[in-house]
């Protein structure tokens, strides 16, 4: 299960993160608004069933990790350099298997 907290900077960045989700694991995900004064955007999204590692995956190729919470944390942790990299090396294998399917892409990094 994840259980993750996303900052979000804006509305329409939010609506696009959720829609991505949907997409990804359609009626699986609910949210929760998570906003505050200074945090206008920020909300809560649960997955049954679906493990850290892929969501962080998913996040880095869908181009939104940097604002997942928990990813932030565990790249501030030494015990967390190897689920880090793994997590990279992850959506790097995934990013290559998307390129040679779908054809040439200059951001393979």
């Amino acid at each position: 299960m994840i259980n993750e907290l996303i900052y979000t900077y804006e509305y329409s960045e939010r609506a696009y993160v959720q829609n991505a989700i949907d997409a990804k694991w359609p009626g699986k995900a609910t949210y929760e608004d998570a906003s505050d004064e200074i945090h206008g955007a920020r909300f809560m999204v649960n997955i049954d069933d679906v493990e850290s590692d892929d969501f962080y995956v998913f996040a880095m190729l869908e181009g939104f990790v940097r604002i997942c919470f928990g990813f932030q944390v565990m790249t501030m942790t030494e015990e967390s350099v190897p689920d880090v990299r793994r997590i990279i090396d992850r959506a790097k294998a995934e990013k290559a298997k998307l390129v040679i399917e779908q054809g040439y892409s200059d951001d393979i990094d």
